[in-house]
């Protein structure tokens, strides 16, 4: 009763929160009809909302920003207008506040995440030491989680000449009266870090389920933020560790890819679950992927059947690791060999980064004949292909174009016809970090 009691006053209060009214959130605080969460019990309970932290809560608006796949002409006039405007990259996505859930889902989680480590804070430790330990890191992954997924959307790519550009509201606490200034790009990146890093010191190396983060998910994160830092080195290190505690990959030729989704929910190389919130303008049906790069997955490849059905001309998406038409996006060893791929070569070792893609693709492609000898440049082209064949629609791909974009020997120009019109996005444009919602902006008074 007194879990049930906890997320029905968080249930209350993010509805009141998401039109962005504070004085009735007080009234409700302070009835005594309601438990007010204060155990490690309701820390734990607050954290396995998987509804809130898990399911359904990634944003789409940079899969549908990156080129990855077009728009159906028959399907163009019935788009909702914020993914439309976030597939033209335009200067204004959210139109009358339909859309926030890209931006509230996350501070949702983020105060969740909050609130556990409040909790925590008035509770002693030494009564269960490591379940102390494991709340407190799963709270502080799920809080850099979702301050990472917004910077990757709303944000430029981090770098030294874009650091102190405009970073994010960053809420550490729980207190509604604190007004919030946007960061900067550095002091949102080091928070995320500082969370993270705090995660791998406290987290057990294996967790109860897919949905509860442990030491392998917050190894893995970290790889992934440094990696989109362009600090190769720490990117190796986690990458390394984390596959070291498992790096079992699915065996492709060994599936049945033939069914109409191949990939089970649970499967071995699932490391922590998160799934992408649902878009009209990408959802499974309607999709068509981008032909350009559907011409890159060769016959042997069983990716090309594993990933895609040709179905009314249209080539949809099936390739999800949930098994279904909603689209995965949290994280999976797959990627994990990539990261060390490329952090391998970028750091000097192309024979480990060879053996790391090698490895991957063996489990990728029928009658694979391991790749050899290729010069550096060619690697890091290999390995950023595989990237982008790999991980196709799991919130993964806008990041890679705005890291990318930094050096001229990897930047793409992405250019798309709607009606007539021809749309270009230039590697590097502003447009790259997308508008902030009008009604936050006008609530928060932000630039």
């Amino acid at each position: 009763m007194k879990a049930r009691n906890t997320l029905t006053l968080l249930f209350v209060f993010f509805s009141i929160l998401m039109q962005g009214c504070k004085k009735e959130w007080l009234e409700i605080r302070s009835s005594k009809g309601l438990v007010i969460p204060s155990t490690l019990v309701d820390a734990e309970a607050i954290l396995n909302r998987t509804s809130i932290m898990n399911a359904s809560r990634a944003s789409p608006l940079g899969d549908i920003a990156a080129g990855d796949f077009v728009v159906p002409p028959s399907y163009w006039s019935s788009l909702v207008p914020w993914q439309a405007n976030a597939y033209l990259w335009r200067d204004e996505v959210f139109i009358d506040d339909v859309g926030l859930e890209n931006w509230g889902n996350f501070y949702q989680q983020i105060y969740y995440a909050n609130l556990a480590l409040d909790i925590l804070s008035k509770n002693d430790k030494t009564t269960d030491t490591n379940k102390f330990n494991n709340i407190r890191g799963r709270a502080l992954f799920f809080r850099s989680w979702a301050y990472f997924q917004l910077a990757q959307v709303y944000c430029m790519s981090y770098s030294e000449q874009n650091k102190s550009k405009r970073g994010l509201p960053l809420r550490e606490g729980t207190d509604l009266d604190v007004k919030l200034d946007r960061s900067t790009l550095e002091q949102t990146y080091m928070l995320v870090k500082k969370d993270l890093e705090e995660a791998v010191s406290l987290l057990d190396k294996s967790s109860e389920n897919i949905y509860q983060p442990n030491k392998k998910s917050a190894l893995m994160m970290l790889a992934r933020v440094n990696l989109i830092m362009q600090d190769y080195k720490e990117a190796l290190v986690h990458s390394d560790e984390a596959i070291k505690i498992d790096g079992t990959l699915l065996d492709y030729n060994k599936l049945n890819l033939s069914l109409a989704y191949p990939f089970k929910e649970n499967n071995t190389e699932v490391i922590f679950y998160a799934s992408m919130s649902y878009a009209q303008i990408i959802s499974d049906t309607r999709i068509d992927v981008n032909a350009e790069l559907l011409k890159t997955y060769e016959d042997n490849d069983l990716r090309k059947k594993g990933f895609f059905n040709l179905k009314n001309g249209i080539y949809n998406f099936k390739g999800s690791y949930i098994g279904s038409g909603v689209y995965f996006a949290g994280l999976a060893k797959d990627e994990l060999y990539l990261i060390r791929s490329e952090s391998y070569l970028r750091t000097g070792d192309a024979d480990k980064s060879l053996a790391d893609l090698n490895h991957l693709l063996i489990n990728r492609y029928s009658d694979f004949q391991p790749i050899k000898d290729l010069p550096n440049a060619e690697l890091l082209k290999r390995i950023l292909l595989e990237r982008r064949k790999e991980l196709l629609l799991r919130c993964i791909a806008w990041s890679d174009l705005k890291r990318l974009n930094l050096d001229k020997e990897t930047a793409r120009t992405i250019t798309r016809s709607v009606e007539g019109s021809t749309y270009i996005l230039e590697p590097n444009s502003e447009r790259y970090a997308m508008p902030i919602p009008k009604a936050v902006v006008d609530l928060g008074k932000y630039e």
